[in-house]
């Protein structure tokens, strides 16, 4: 959704170099849809600033929604910032504000 993402986000190199942004998708607010991740794809130093007139962000990065345990509450005042760490192994890893503190990881590819 255009021009209507990216609240509360954070981002974070991992040991690689490689940036991720963990957001929150206020065009998802009240479902399990809200929490995307979004990591670059291509080679470190080499990311393309912005968005295209088609409205998609530019560069070769993949965004997905992140599983979650209950639905994240960006629409209360106690919802202010989505979290992002790594764990030993590099797997990402969100915190959020959902039914109480939560946290949840990507679910890994088959």
């Amino acid at each position: 959704s255009f021009n209507s993402v990216g609240y509360f986000s954070e981002i974070m190199v991992d040991s690689s170099d490689i940036p991720y942004i963990a957001y929150y998708n206020i065009s998802e607010t009240g479902t399990r849809d809200a929490l995307r991740l979004a990591k670059y794809e291509g080679a470190a130093g080499t990311i393309a600033a912005g968005y295209g007139s088609d409205g998609f962000a530019t560069g070769n990065w993949t965004v997905s929604t992140v599983p979650v345990i209950s639905v994240p509450q960006g629409s209360q005042s106690s919802f202010l910032k989505v979290n992002l760490g790594f764990t030993s192994t590099g797997v990402p890893t969100i915190g959020y504000a959902g039914n109480e503190l939560e946290y949840t990881q990507p679910l890994p590819e088959i």
